[in-house]
Formats: C-alpha cells, sequence, structure tokens
C-alpha cells in the first residue's frame, strides 16, 4: 500500500496504513477545521490526494524526506498530489504506467522526482482551430493513443465542430491555462503560418494539417524558429497510411515493376461550391490548389521510389468551376527525380460532388516501369499489375503502414527518425510552396 503522511503539531510525519486496512492506493486526506477526513479510492490509482498542510512559521524551510508510492500503483491521475508544497521528494515504484497532467500541481518544494522506466511520457495536445473536417481524424488518433492527451481546444468560430468541443476562444490564454507540449494547427489555410509561428515563440511543438503554410516566408520563419527553439514540426500526410500506397511502394523496392520510368496521378477532389466553407473562397485564405492538394502527390512519389524530386517541369493554375474566378480549381504540374523518372498530374477541384471523395478519381496513380505497369486508386482495394512479358491483369493486395502521422511525429519527439520526419515535412512544403508560386 502506499505511504501517506498526516500533520501533528506542526510535524509532518510518515506512516503506512495499518495492515488490517484495505490494499487501497491511497488514502485522500484534506483538512476542514482540524478535522481531517479520509476517502478510499480504488485500487492501482492516486486519484486527487489533494493534501493541504498548514505551514507555520516556525516550520519554514522544513523539507519532507521522502514518499514512496506502492507496488501496486499504476496510474497518478490529474492533480492528484495538487498542493503538496510541503513535499521534497517522491519516489515511484516500478508498476506505474501513467502520470496525468498537473499530478504535481503546486507542489514548490518537490526537488527529486524519480520517475521509473515503466512510465510512458504523456503528450498534452492543444488544437488550434477546427476550421477543416482534418483535425477530426487527427483528435480520434489522439483519443485513441495512450500516450496523448487533449488539453484544450481553441477556435475563434465555433463552440463546437466536429463533434469537438471548444474550450477556449483566445489562443494565447488556452496555451497560458493548459500549458500544452504541442499545438494542433486546423484553422483556414492563411492563417496556418502565423499560428505555427506563434506556437514555436511559445516554446511548443507543433503538428499541423495540411498545408502548414501558404507562404515561402512563413516557411523561412519556421525553419529558423525550428532551430532555435529545437522543436519537432510535423503533418497530417496521412496519404501514406492508405493501403494501396504502402504496398505498391513494397512492390516497387521489391523490384516488380524494375527501373520506375513514369508516373501519372490525378487527386481529383469535389469542388461542393455552396456547401464547403466558405473560407475556402475568400481571397488570401486558401493558398493554391498545388500547396493544397499536391503535397500529398509530391510526398507520394518520393515515398514509394525512395528518391527525391530534382526539378519542376511545368505547372499551371486557372479556375473552372467555382463561381469566383480568383480562385484556382484547377491545377496541373510534372516533374522529374533524381532517379530519372518523370512524374505528371492534375490536382482539381473537378471531382464529381455527389459522390464526396468516395470515387477512383480522388486519388489515382499509374506507374510504369521496365517489367510492367501498376495502378491503384485511394477508394478500391488491391493494386493492378500488367507484366511486360504475360498477357491479363494481376491482382495485388495492399500492405498496414505501421507507421501513422502521429505515431511519426510522437517517435520524433522521442528523439527516433521515422519515415516522416520533420525533414521531409519541410522539404516537401517547401517544393508545393515553389511550385505553387510559378503556377499562377
Amino acid at each position: 500500500v502506499c505511504t501517506i503522511y498526516v500533520i501533528n503539531e506542526n510535524k509532518i510525519t510518515l506512516l503506512n496504513p495499518p495492515i488490517s486496512s484495505p490494499r487501497l492506493t491511497l488514502h485522500r486526506k484534506s483538512f476542514d477545521n482540524d478535522f481531517i477526513r479520509y476517502q478510499e479510492f480504488e485500487d492501482g490509482v492516486v486519484n486527487d490526494l489533494n493534501v493541504r498542510i498548514r505551514m507555520e512559521p516556525s516550520t519554514n524551510g522544513f523539507v519532507l524526506g521522502k514518499l514512496q508510492t506502492g507496488d501496486n500503483v499504476k496510474i497518478i491521475k490529474n492533480l492528484a498530489f495538487n498542493n503538496c508544497y510541503a513535499l521534497n521528494r517522491l519516489i515511484l515504484s516500478e508498476s506505474l504506467e501513467k502520470i496525468e497532467n498537473t499530478a504535481f500541481g503546486c507542489c514548490e518544494s518537490l526537488r527529486i522526482l524519480d520517475i521509473p522506466k515503466s512510465v510512458q511520457k504523456i503528450e498534452k495536445f492543444a488544437f488550434a482551430g477546427l476550421q477543416h473536417g482534418h483535425v477530426a481524424t487527427i483528435y480520434k488518433k489522439l483519443t485513441e493513443h495512450p500516450d496523448c492527451e487533449i488539453a484544450g481546444v481553441y477556435d475563434s468560430v465555433y463552440d463546437e465542430n466536429f463533434n469537438i468541443k471548444v474550450t477556449h476562444h483566445n489562443l494565447q490564454k488556452m496555451i497560458a491555462e493548459v500549458n500544452p507540449d504541442v499545438l494542433v494547427i486546423g484553422d483556414v489555410y492563411g492563417k496556418r503560418g502565423s499560428l505555427v509561428i506563434e506556437g514555436l515563440k511559445a516554446g511548443l511543438d507543433i503538428i499541423s494539417d495540411k498545408p502548414l503554410c501558404t507562404s515561402l516566408a512563413e516557411l523561412d520563419e519556421i525553419e529558423k524558429l525550428v532551430r532555435e527553439k529545437n522543436a519537432v514540426v510535423g503533418c497530417m500526410l496521412d496519404l501514406r497510411e492508405n493501403t494501396n500506397v504502402y504496398g505498391a511502394k513494397k512492390y516497387i523496392q521489391q523490384g516488380l515493376l524494375g527501373k520506375v520510368k513514369s508516373i501519372q496521378f490525378g487527386g481529383q477532389h469535389p469542388l461542393c461550391y455552396g456547401t464547403r466553407p466558405a473560407w475556402y473562397f475568400e481571397p488570401g485564405m486558401h493558398g493554391g490548389t498545388i500547396n493544397d492538394i499536391a503535397i500529398h502527390a509530391l510526398d507520394i512519389c518520393e515515398f514509394m521510389l525512395e528518391d527525391e524530386i530534382k526539378s519542376l517541369d511545368f505547372a499551371e493554375s486557372w479556375n473552372t468551376f467555382a463561381e469566383v474566378p480568383h480562385f484556382q480549381d484547377g491545377s496541373r504540374l510534372a516533374f522529374s527525380m533524381k532517379g530519372g523518372c518523370r512524374c505528371m498530374g492534375e490536382v482539381s477541384y473537378f471531382g464529381p460532388d455527389a459522390n464526396g471523395y468516395n470515387n477512383p478519381w480522388y486519388w489515382r496513380f499509374t506507374i510504369w516501369g521496365e517489367k510492367g505497369t501498376m495502378e491503384f486508386n485511394y477508394c478500391e482495394p488491391g493494386i493492378k499489375f500488367a507484366s511486360v512479358s504475360e498477357v491479363g491483369m494481376q491482382y495485388f493486395d495492399g500492405a498496414e503502414n505501421e507507421w501513422t502521422d502521429l505515431t511519426s511525429f510522437l517517435a520524433e519527439l522521442d528523439g527516433k527518425n521515422p519515415p516522416l520526419n520533420m525533414e521531409q515535412i519541410l522539404k516537401i512544403s517547401r517544393k508545393c510552396l515553389e511550385f505553387q508560386q510559378k503556377s499562377f
């Protein structure tokens, strides 16, 4: 059982519950008109100890010895040791698995905290903007991950969106009150760069929906702050998680196609004019269709081939269906890889609205190699392959990518080098911005 302590005549005493006591994790103690109240909690959880120890002038400078949790303690809950300001040292048992936010809030005298290796680090995430549906995806991933906690949600417009409740309408106030480790960026595209910069200046790591920003000047500042703050910036480039994409990468690297010579891709999104959020069509808020959509294609071509883009060969953007002439809903581009492969595609808002994103043209890749041709799309399971030496079509299953955008980000926070890392994210963001700039 866990060691507890009480106050008696201005002295702090450590004691253990009698052996006959139930094997509970901890007793909660508080003082109310000199009456000490005890409340028992569930086994294995330190839940809101909230000990208030009165420090008289004669005890000023007194330091508590060590307090040690018992072998059955697995979780220390939020505010468990809040206001234990005479606590000097806490030794945690090897059974401990999780420490929640502000577990040691206002422990002003705490100097030594022995955290065992069994504890998994809990990252506090706060959201900056609920202006795009992609934030619902990362929100769900965070709620399902044992090492992540959502501490706050900011939005300047909504009280709730995508079934996510907003906790703050002032970003600075949210950061000050919840003290997050990571800021999740999901505001309108035109505001994202400034929010990323503000978060980095506040000492936070960042994970953002794409695009990360809408100007090269913003990206320059982001890269500068990343170096200064030793921060990590992640991005929700989740097309890598599609089983067909990862399966194609696996077969290409196994040599099924031989040397890849050409890739043609399409990323046709529905425009949904009139139902898509109005900010998309406000001047300066979107930032360009190449920067918005093509970032996935550029990343996937490098990912599948394990190669880098060498040069931009062609890019253009134009207005077709959008009823606001400045919104260029059509974009095409072509680029060359260092290994010699040529890539060409269209990323436009020409997809049929009624089918939404459930159509074979949403993301479609055709890949030509020395030994044959491969084709797949995002929505339909399986990969088609035609060999140069055999008649007929072959079909292959996709494959699961063990990495997600979130696990990649968490791994980099932990000092590892995942396949989707900050270097790749900043590099591909810069190429997209350069391509977008040349297409206008």
